[in-house]
């Protein structure tokens, strides 16, 4: 499945989905993927799945064909307890749910990037085989080390964004200080 995030904002993996920030973190578009078994509609599964009895502005929504549901809610968020506007699109041939909620961190009345959140949850859309091919996920690779090997050269190549060294260093137990040594193989992010 391919979302369209807002334009410019910082997209991080998340444990069940991804989460943009905008730039300047006043504003967070969190996505979270559900597989579940439906027998609901899509208000009922979204007020159950968030936790929330009473939706503001609800309405249905149908997106690229699937069906969902999109309110205004006072959910958990990254800012704190906020109104934020949450919606849930259904893919029912995968059983799978995609579930967003929108919140700032001045959002206590009015939802001020509800506009760029509604326009991402109408991209929910097929991944093309060209948008397919483009994605490649991180590898696990093993090299032999060198003299000249460190965890901070093999950081430096690395894709992973955050802990680099740490991470590097825990997949080849040599968390929190070691170095690898001349001829030990070694695991490396690409």
């Amino acid at each position: 499945v391919s979302v369209v995030f807002p334009a410019g904002w910082p997209i991080e993996s998340t444990k069940n989905g991804a989460s943009a920030t905008s730039p300047d973190s006043n504003a967070t578009l969190e996505l979270e993927l559900a597989m579940d078994q439906f027998g609901l509609e899509p208000r009922d599964y979204l007020q159950r799945k968030i936790g929330v009895i009473r939706l503001e502005n609800g309405r249905d929504i149908r997106v690229e064909g699937r069906p969902g549901y999109t309110g205004i809610a006072t959910v958990p968020t990254p800012y704190g307890l906020r109104r934020a506007r949450v919606a849930v699109v259904f893919e029912p041939t995968r059983q799978t749910a995609y579930i967003f909620t929108g919140s700032g961190r001045y959002d206590e009345n009015e939802i001020a990037q509800d506009d760029q959140f509604l326009r991402s949850v109408y991209t929910v859309n097929r991944m093309t085989a060209n948008q397919a091919r483009r994605v490649s996920p991180q590898q696990i690779r093993v090299v032999k080390a060198r003299e000249t090997t460190s965890i901070d050269s093999l950081a430096a190549r690395s894709p992973l964004k955050n802990f680099k060294r740490e991470q590097i260093r825990l997949i080849n137990g040599l968390y929190p200080d070691g170095e690898p040594q001349p001829g030990q193989w070694v695991k490396t992010v690409r």
